[in-house]
């Protein structure tokens, strides 16, 4: 027994530090849920670098930060079944984030580019990734690679290297369209045995190299974004998941991005749940963003606003990832936000968060509401506070301003030039916040003693219009006896000179008129009382 006892140990020690073959058995399957931490504290740069044969590369020193449970769904199972189906032959879609820079840029573009998925097809004697199904604006959509991307050949042993090139694109219809191309290198470049807080493995570790471009298209102008990363990959015999995942940014920009096989942490979930609202003081009719920060990636959310006076507007509710409320009710609010992971969840309050006024009044008068055409009307601002911007919207916008007056006036005049009902809406402006006031219908217009003559089969022809330098009027009634006004639109009578050719006709000389707007009034003070719009050019 003496004898055999070192050379058992000598045996023992060989094998757990023999050098394994990664095959497709090796790798995730169909309906797996793998549960994984995520951090920055505790990867070591130099150990992070060693490489070569029979390696001990120790991380038994991270610290999770949050922590997830990956899917790999069945292609039917995802919102890309008719894309990626059985007919692509696709093995598994999982959830992706290699688009990422295209989904900031598109929502600034105001484009939404979510739910994106990667779709993978397995065999003995490669991994290869299909395509990704990705959902812009509501639509899902399909970017399917050719040449295909393979993510790993089989067997995979120390020492291989192999090159891949990709291509894909997509069009987003009306809008443009989404597109990847790029080349990956792959080189297994160590084996050896990891540590992690999950425990201790033989293993070989990968070093992938991609230099890659995602471009997104807006109509005809298509914007390239550099997708370049290197990514290190410890993996060990019938685990289904890499046992340690480093992602690097290629200059080094940024923390990298590590996630490690785990058991469930219920530490990994504290502060995980993080929120910012875009204003905390607001009056009740101004709009709040909240925009969700959680780290990870939440399967679901759930905000809660106390006093529960909220409304969510713009087609967000109270599970929308970054709704959109109006505090209804002036006073105090805190908001809460829990959020839902596949392997935990974690919420956060923030008391007494938002601070809500009441809206400012705004109100006018007008200083009548029933008005002939061509009539000056006044409108006298009565609004709570001190607005610093007005606005001033009639509908229909048959309408001019009178006395230097315009839509931004706190106080104009104004003359309607069609008969109707009028509506009228005053829109203040109190700092950043509008407040907005509108009265239907509220002013009556009537063309008084315009169909007069109409009614007596009696017609007025006023000519030319516009005109320059004399118009002439013609009736089939006498208007010798009438009295005849050209009124400016401010009301004022200009005491033109009327020139009587016969007893149903008369000239007015507007050489010396100013451009603009006139009435001519035509009373005998009996059946006849006219009145027509004039241009003078």
């Amino acid at each position: 027994m003496k004898k055999i006892f070192p050379i058992l140990l000598l045996f023992i020690s060989l094998q757990s530090f023999a050098q394994i073959t990664i095959l497709n058995a090796d790798m995730s399957r169909v309906n797996d849920t793998m549960r994984y931490s995520a951090t920055s504290i505790g990867i070591n740069a130099t150990k992070a670098a060693l490489t070569g044969a029979d390696t001990i590369w120790d991380f038994t020193d991270l610290v999770p930060t949050s922590q997830d449970v990956e899917k790999f769904y069945a292609p039917s199972g995802t919102p890309y079944a008719i894309q990626f189906g059985i007919l692509t032959g696709a093995t598994y879609g999982i959830k992706d984030n290699t688009l990422n820079s295209l989904a900031s840029f598109g929502s600034a573009a105001g484009i939404t580019v979510e739910n994106i998925y990667g779709f993978y097809k397995n065999t003995a004697s490669a991994s290869v990734l299909l395509g990704r199904g990705v959902t812009v604006s509501g639509l899902p959509l399909a970017i399917n690679l050719n040449p295909r991307d393979t993510v790993y050949k089989f067997p995979l042993n120390y020492g291989d290297i192999d090159t891949t090139y990709y291509a894909g694109s997509t069009t987003i219809p009306g809008v443009g369209g989404i597109s990847q191309k790029g080349r990956r290198v792959n080189i297994v470049d160590g084996w050896g045995v990891i540590k992690t807080p999950y425990g201790q493995f033989d293993c070989i570790r990968v070093k992938t190299e991609i230099t890659g471009t995602d471009s997104i298209e807006v109509q005809t102008f298509k914007i390239p974004l550099p997708n370049n990363r290197t990514i290190y990959t410890w993996w060990a015999k019938g685990e289904h998941y890499p046992i340690l995942e480093i992602t690097q940014t290629t200059g080094g920009v940024g923390a990298p991005a590590i996630k490690y096989k785990d058991i469930y942490r219920a530490e990994a979930f504290v502060s995980a749940a993080k929120f910012n609202a875009s204003r905390t003081t607001a009056l009740t009719t101004d709009t709040i963003n909240l925009t969700n920060s959680s780290i990870g990636t939440p399967k679901s959310y759930q905000w809660t606003i106390t006093p529960n006076n909220a409304l969510f507007v713009g087609g967000t509710n109270a599970t929308t990832r970054s709704p959109r409320i109006l505090l209804t009710q002036p006073g105090v609010y805190s908001v809460k936000l829990k959020v839902i992971y596949e392997g935990g969840e974690d919420d956060t309050v923030r008391t007494n968060y938002i601070t809500v006024n009441e809206a400012p009044k705004v109100n006018f008068v007008a200083d009548k509401v029933t008005a002939n055409l061509g009539e000056i009307v006044s409108f006298t601002d009565s609004s709570a506070g001190t607005p610093t911007v007005y606005r001033w919207v009639f509908t229909p916008n048959t309408v001019s301003f009178a006395g230097g007056t315009s839509a931004s006036t706190k106080n104009p005049k104004v003359m309607f030039n069609a008969k109707g009902n009028y509506t009228v809406a005053l829109t203040a402006t109190y700092g950043t916040s509008q407040v907005t006031a509108t009265k239907v219908a509220y002013i009556s217009v009537q063309s008084v003693g315009v169909n007069t003559v109409a009614d007596f089969t009696k017609t007025i022809k006023i000519y030319p219009n516009p005109a320059k330098e004399i118009i002439f009027i013609q009736a089939d009634i006498n208007i010798q006896e009438a009295k005849i006004d050209l009124i400016n639109v401010l009301g004022k009578n200009t005491n033109a000179v009327i020139d009587f050719q016969s007893n149903n006709k008369a000239s007015i000389d507007i050489t010396n008129l100013p451009k603009g707007i006139y009435f001519v009034k035509i009373d005998d003070g009996k059946q006849l009382n006219v009145t027509r719009r004039l241009i003078v050019e």
